[in-house]
């Protein structure tokens, strides 16, 4: 295995960005998301699409041309079988620079493969979302300004699409999970949500962590009061609740 070599300074990227580096005679691509810097070996799509040009959203970074997603903690591919994974490499950040190792084989570790600026006061906090800022949907790469200065149910459920399920790698909204949304306004301009899920299954092994993530992104819309996460089994899911992009995703048809 080879030594960490610097291949950036700190200030270099903006969070969340990516930049192509060259590394020992290969193509990478250092990814800034969360205050965690990752590294991914370059792919090149069907259609020519690359991570160095995709976008990022959350967890995952999406190429431009064919739509071929990648969750960037472990390098798996989730939009399409999973058949071209991308190899993760090692990052360390010291001082000011961006340190990278060439992993010798593929690495799902996520502590070995990421890097978080040191004493940053917030770290493991969840970023606070900027009220004019465009939201991604991860699963169709298209940007939608919302008015999160005012909230609905339609930001509730497109804040929910940050939700993504740890054995499906769709996200819950497109899963057909969510079935109902109520927001009840209080006083100091508070609103407190409700929103009734549904699983897969009744026995779920994922359910604690969804609504878990569920109660935290919905958490950082400025204006939200209490969160409650009601699960609900009627009527049954089934894969017919999913829209037409998750069943893409998982090669219904």
């Amino acid at each position: 295995m080879s030594e960490f070599t610097k291949v950036a300074e700190t200030n270099e990227i903006a969070d969340p960005d990516k930049i192509a580096i060259k590394l020992a005679d290969r193509s990478l691509v250092l990814i800034h998301a969360d205050g965690k810097y990752r590294c991914l070996e370059e792919i090149q799509t069907d259609d020519g699409g690359t991570l160095a040009d995709g976008k990022l959203a959350g967890n995952f970074i999406t190429c431009s041309k064919d739509k071929v997603q990648f969750d960037i903690r472990n390098g798996r591919m989730t939009s399409r079988p999973k058949s071209r994974d991308t190899q993760v490499h090692s990052v360390e950040v010291r001082d000011d620079g961006v340190y990278v190792q060439i992993s010798s084989d593929v690495t799902n570790a996520l502590n070995s493969s990421t890097a978080m600026l040191p004493d940053t006061p917030d770290q493991g906090k969840p970023a606070e979302l900027n009220p004019a800022s465009e939201v991604v949907n991860p699963m169709t790469n298209s940007a939608e300004p919302l008015d999160f200065t005012s909230l609905s149910e339609d930001v509730i459920r497109e804040q929910l699409k940050k939700v993504i399920d740890p054995e499906l790698f769709v996200n819950i909204v497109d899963l057909g999970l969510i079935y109902a949304v109520e927001l009840q306004e209080i006083e100091d301009e508070q609103t407190n949500v409700t929103i009734e899920m549904t699983m897969t299954s009744p026995a779920c092994p994922a359910g604690p962590q969804l609504v878990a993530n569920s109660k935290q992104v919905i958490s950082q819309l400025k204006g939200v009061g209490d969160v409650e996460v009601k699960i609900v089994m009627e009527p049954p899911w089934s894969p017919d609740k999913m829209t037409d992009d998750a069943k893409d995703q998982l090669g219904i048809f």
